[in-house]
């Protein structure tokens, strides 16, 4: 498989990762995601010859986390036309985690610091290993647990206990398969 294709089998993800990363409107999240996937691939491709093929997820990772966190410094880098934020209902910011789980997920995600969110990011939705998520932002293991350790509490603590209890098989009740 050439350099390319396997930067497209790796895209999906990303911005999957991209889209959770991102703070901010929802509205707005999907553009800032591409936006942030799109000057990662033309670094890759720019790149293409410096680039270890045995690396490149933990590279086009790493590539976007240095982007998305340079944009938090100078908003305008990544987000250059930011639309004016939409008032919150009323309903919207009294959001109950038991009628709007996937909502109060994201707003939970969002409370996060940002090294915190990058850590829970990489290791819980991508499944990368902690040595992996660790190389992947230039860290030393034991801060990316420790990140993660934080955002795992603060998730916690955002839920209803009832979301998070499981039953004697060890299952969440309130889940169901859905095939």
């Amino acid at each position: 498989m050439g350099f390319r294709e396997e930067v497209d089998r790796i895209a999906p993800r990303l911005r999957r990762f991209a889209r959770a990363l991102v703070p901010g409107d929802f509205d707005a999240r999907p553009e800032t995601a591409d936006a942030l996937v799109q000057e990662t691939v033309l670094r890759a491709v720019r790149s293409e010859k410096l680039i270890d093929p045995a690396s490149l997820a933990h590279w086009l990772f790493a590539t976007l986390i240095d982007i998305h966190l340079t944009s938090l410094k100078r908003p305008a880098f990544v987000r250059p036309g930011k639309p004016e934020r939409v008032p919150q209902s009323p309903k919207a910011r009294e959001r109950n985690p038991a009628i709007d789980p996937v909502g109060a997920l994201g707003d939970a995600l969002e409370a996060l610091a940002p090294d915190d969110r990058v850590a829970f990011l990489l290791v819980c939705l991508e499944s990368f290993s902690y040595d992996d998520a660790a190389e992947i932002v230039r860290a030393p293991r034991p801060v990316v647990v420790q990140r993660l350790v934080r955002a795992r509490n603060q998730m916690a603590g955002g839920f209803d206990a009832s979301l998070l209890a499981v039953d004697r098989a060890g299952r969440h009740p309130h889940l169901r398969l859905v095939k």
